[in-house]
């Protein structure tokens, strides 16, 4: 009997499968989990663009794990750091052209669409 209400028998086994498919992307694009949470996230908002704050509330990590995800981005070029004009305590995160490239490659990727 299973202990699990309502799993049939193989239920998860599509999750299991998409689980491998991702680590598979991921590792072949050089990008961590978390890095791709992040870049995901930018991905979805307007301008590509989010405070530190919004990225940590987004993908439910602490805001210096962020602040590490982030510099870690931008030492590869996927993410710029921006102060506000009015306010240069503010700063935002986006995505650079490359970074956008990387995402939209894996994102189809997982969805099993070729870039």
């Amino acid at each position: 009997m299973n202990d699990v209400p309502f799993v049939q028998a193989g239920a998860a086994r599509p999750h299991l499968e998409y689980s491998v498919l991702m680590h598979e992307a991921l590792q072949e694009a050089g990008v961590s989990y978390n890095q791709f949470l992040v870049m995901a996230s930018l991905f979805e908002c307007a301008e590509n663009r989010a405070t530190p704050s919004e990225l940590s509330v987004a993908i439910r990590r602490t805001r210096s794990n962020v602040t590490l995800i982030c510099n870690q981005l931008e030492v590869c070029g996927w993410v710029t750091r921006l102060h506000g004009c009015e306010d240069r305590r503010r700063v935002d995160i986006t995505l650079t052209v490359a970074g956008e490239i990387r995402i939209r490659a894996l994102l189809f990727k997982l969805a099993g669409n070729p870039p």
